[in-house]
């Protein structure tokens, strides 16, 4: 098949999102009792969430894609299995990296959970496993346009109104327990926010919007982006730290970011580019390794700017990531199975 240009560099600029984003994040607790270095963090944090959505709408967009021949036994045997061996390699080197003896978690724990980033390959393998039933979906237009309608609404905006209610209007509490009663009860999760990503990715990138409506949605973005910011700060300030309510990727407010960043990716980035290819090509690499790279760098330099560091940081982390998996890439059986 023939490459996609903007792929490369939307695989890339996620990339470089999702380290900057674990970079910021994991300063979130030494910061708790400073608001303007909280905040700096926070808006790293809020202006990279659709670093993970963009991986799986770029997987969307390659395997549901009719003319891409996918067989049971090759999605097994080939794409699955090497998710799978690669999760065990890398899942057992951060245990090993981060398990204390004698104390909680256990190390079989660590391993089988994942570490902060690793869980993701999870995700990918039930992904993947969906594959054959979401191809058939996507082959048709109208059926396609129906589940993405009731995946954003069920999946996405409806759960946004009640997280706003629960933590702005406490008072309208009940509608909440009633309607997530509802839901819990009807059982509809294979309208989950992650495939709703897989399947919107293939129909963003085999469906040609016209400029008015990508600008529309290029606003959008921009505009829950600072939502983002602006209501984890407002929740902060109410309660505290918090957990993910309005930057988890499965919301509504980094739906509308990630599309604004696919959208505006498609639209700009059509110049070939050995440097884009090649950081392309490693990015699976670059994403397992990066915590680890994080590490040993150690998480205390960032200590005077968190402005200029935090991406300086993040630079740094990017280029040292992908040198390593250059050098571990010119091995075949490590090229193959585990990066």
């Amino acid at each position: 098949m023939q490459r996609t240009i903007y792929f490369d560099y939307l695989r890339v600029i996620a990339c470089f999102a999702v380290i900057i984003l674990h970079v910021s994040a994991l300063q979130y607790s030494a910061y708790v009792e400073s608001p303007f270095e909280w905040s700096v963090i926070n808006v790293y944090d809020s202006a990279t969430r659709f670093c993970v959505p963009i991986f799986i709408m770029i997987s969307g967009a390659l395997f549901l894609d009719p003319a891409r021949k996918i067989s049971l036994m090759r999605l097994y045997t080939h794409n699955i299995l090497r998710i799978v061996t690669s999760f065990l390699f890398w899942s057992f080197i951060y245990a090993c990296y981060v398990y204390t003896p004698n104390e909680p978690p256990s190390f079989i724990t660590l391993f089988l959970w994942g570490h902060v980033h690793v869980w993701f390959l999870w995700l990918i393998v039930g992904l993947y496993m969906l594959i054959p039933i979401l191809r058939t979906i996507a082959q048709n237009r109208l059926v396609m346009k129906y589940f993405l309608f009731l995946s954003v609404t069920l999946g996405f905006v409806i759960p946004f109104v009640f997280e706003f209610i629960r933590s702005f209007i406490p008072s309208l509490s009940q509608i909440v327990v009633m309607g997530e009663m509802c839901y819990e009860k009807s059982h509809i999760q294979l309208f989950s926010g992650y495939t709703s990503y897989f399947v919107l990715g293939y129909y963003l990138h085999s469906t040609q919007i016209n400029r008015k409506k990508e600008n529309i949605f290029l606003v959008l973005g921009m505009f829950a982006g600072i939502s983002i910011a602006v209501l984890t700060y407002m929740l902060f300030n109410k309660i505290g730290p918090v957990d993910e309510a309005f930057d988890n990727y499965d919301t509504l407010l980094v739906l509308l970011e990630t599309v604004a960043v696919f959208l505006f990716v498609k639209r700009y980035a059509n110049r070939e580019s050995k440097i884009v290819l090649s950081f392309s090509q490693h990015s699976f690499g670059i994403y397992l390794i990066h915590m680890l790279v994080y590490y040993m760098l150690g998480p205390d330099t960032i200590t005077v700017n968190l402005i200029m560091g935090i991406p300086l940081v993040s630079i740094w982390v990017l280029i040292a990531s992908y040198v390593i998996i250059l050098c571990l890439s010119r091995i075949p059986i490590i090229n193959r199975w585990l990066i």
